[in-house]
């Protein structure tokens, strides 16, 4: 069984991470501004409120945290 990961950011390389990372077996979720399709969350990172209920969402849909790529 893979990692369950969180990788965060808009950047292009957070998609290209968080695709290696599928190809390898591992379990991805994208936090950034906007949500990446199934496997993302929308999440303005100025707000302390939104980061939490990001990241427990993205728990939630992992069934746990094992490692977060920022």
């Amino acid at each position: 069984m893979g990692r369950r990961v969180v990788v965060t950011g808009a950047h292009p390389l957070a998609g290209e991470l968080a695709t290696g990372l599928r190809a390898r077996g591992d379990e991805v979720v994208v936090i950034a501004p906007e949500a990446m399709g199934s496997v993302g969350v929308g999440c303005a990172f100025g707000s302390e409120a939104e980061v939490k209920a990001a990241v427990a969402e993205a728990a939630t849909r992992l069934g746990g945290i094992d490692q977060v790529v920022h």
